[in-house]
């Protein structure tokens, strides 16, 4: 995952996703009890359920590695491309000679693969992109039906209240 496409969805993550994110260690793995210690401390309350429910998410994400007995860490952020030039070694740097064709079919396999990930990489970044829109979306909308339903009561109180007083002044 490039630095981008990390930020992307660092910046797409909910409040709580947020919360529970920060909480996850970035050198040492905690299991989910001692990241619901550290959100208790911080005043954070979610039940425990709630925090394995995000860290799942975060996990699948892949904002968070989770080890075979449940232990999470945090991934460490990617460097940037330009750092990322000076860790190679000159020899590493050798210029690969374009369009060259693969030396056998596996490599040619391997090379769609490669790309496969990457574009099912770029179509997940999209989809949690669409999937925080719609949620927005849905909260705005549940929002203006509430708005529309409180007006629609205030103008049948209004209406007998104008009522009522209208019966009053006859």
């Amino acid at each position: 995952m490039n630095q981008g496409r990390f930020a992307s969805k660092l910046n797409n993550l909910t409040k709580m996703e947020r919360k529970v994110f920060d909480a996850v260690p970035i050198s040492d793995t905690w299991d989910s009890t001692k990241i619901y210690s550290e959100l208790k401390r911080q005043g954070t309350t979610l039940s425990i359920d709630q925090i394995n429910g995000l860290l799942l998410t975060l996990k699948e994400q892949k904002l968070i590695r989770a080890t075979s007995n449940r232990q999470y860490s945090r991934e460490l952020e990617v460097p940037a491309p330009r750092a990322a030039a000076r860790l190679i070694s000159e020899k590493d740097a050798k210029p690969k000679q374009p369009d060259a064709t693969p030396a056998s079919p596996l490599e040619l396999l391997y090379l769609h693969a490669e790309g496969m990930r990457k574009t099912l990489d770029d179509l997940s970044s999209l989809v949690s992109g669409f999937e925080s829109a719609i949620l927005q979306i849905e909260e705005l909308l549940a929002s203006k039906d509430d708005r529309q339903k409180k007006l629609e009561q205030f103008s049948s109180l209004a209406a007998e209240l104008g009522l009522l007083q209208g019966k009053g002044n006859d």
